[in-house]
């Protein structure tokens, strides 16, 4: 049985999701925050399961991770390593994109057959394709 595929969730890790936007910024803090081997400001795990797809804004405060098992895409701020929301999305969203300057974000949903577009400044759904 293949360990990856093999019927079996594969594992991911908030702590990277935490680290990869924490990197994004210059703030050294933030880094060593995210390393910090306790983290108490996780997400529920069965709001946002299995995050395969992450991207960070472009000024570094907020990392998106979309939550294909849970058919949502939880924003998290990176200033205080917590989730803001959960925004819906299609059915398995498993890509996410950002515009060049951050103000869309674009869902890649793999069963619906639409991608789902949020503005970043409310992150509120404002359409689909």
């Amino acid at each position: 049985m293949n360990p990856v595929h093999g019927g079996r969730h594969r594992r991911r890790s908030w702590s990277a999701v935490i680290l990869a936007g924490a990197l994004s910024t210059a703030d050294p803090a933030s880094i060593a925050r995210a390393s910090t081997p306790s983290y108490g400001f996780l997400p529920d795990p069965a709001a946002c399961r299995d995050p395969i797809a992450l991207v960070v804004t472009p000024d570094g405060a907020k990392v998106y991770a979309a939550g294909r098992e849970s058919d949502n895409v939880a924003v998290i701020d990176v200033g205080s390593g917590t989730v803001t929301r959960y925004i819906p999305a299609g059915n398995q969203p498993v890509g996410l994109g950002l515009s060049p300057g951050g103000e869309v974000l674009v869902v890649v949903n793999e069963l619906s057959g639409f991608l789902t577009v949020v503005a970043t400044a409310t992150d509120e759904v404002i359409g689909q394709v």
